[in-house]
């Protein structure tokens, strides 16, 4: 498993993060799922607090709503706060390292499951069209080195304009 996990390792030190040390708590859990559907159902039902939905909580609640959509979604891959539910049926054909960046993005950047990207060179539409992705775009990296280049003590509506900048001005300056 350490050659498929590479892949993810090299994204996030892409952005300065280091993996832990030995014994450190886990930030991200990926569960791998023959039956994703059946899986969050009794998660949730299981752990009701931890998939509790928390108002207001740094700005990520996605409320009952939410909760909804992670039990009941078709897709590859879905997610909740730092928990990754992978449907290995659902695959396709997907190679590990795909897969892998496909992980670290969403592991790395608190993504809308809403989020429709097909406007952008992203792979975050791997599931989509797989051929067309072998890993992180340019658009990827450009995304998450905006994200992670972020002063907290900005007003968050102003973080954001500055990631859609950032963003934008590397995107004019390798067109030229």
């Amino acid at each position: 498993m350490r050659s498929r996990c590479r892949h993810a390792v090299v994204a996030t030190r892409e952005v300065g993060l280091e993996p832990g040390e030995p014994g450190c708590n886990p930030q991200v859990i990926i569960i791998f799922s023959t039956d994703a559907k059946q899986m969050a159902a009794g998660m949730v039902e299981n752990e009701p607090r931890v998939f509790r939905p928390i108002a207001g909580y740094a700005g990520m609640d996605r409320g009952l709503e939410g909760l909804d959509l992670f039990v009941a979604s078709e897709a590859a891959v879905r997610w909740w706060d730092v928990i990754i539910l992978v449907d290995v049926t659902k695959l396709n054909g997907t190679t590990w390292r795909q897969l892998g960046d496909y992980l670290a993005f969403v592991s790395l950047a608190q993504i809308d499951l809403n989020a429709d990207p097909a406007e952008y060179d992203s792979i975050l539409n791997l599931f989509s069209n797989p051929a067309a992705y072998s890993g992180l775009t340019d658009w990827d990296r450009q995304f998450i080195h905006a994200l992670y280049r972020f002063n907290p003590e900005r007003v968050a509506r102003i973080q954001g304009n500055e990631i859609v900048s950032r963003i934008a001005k590397q995107e004019l300056t390798e067109a030229q």
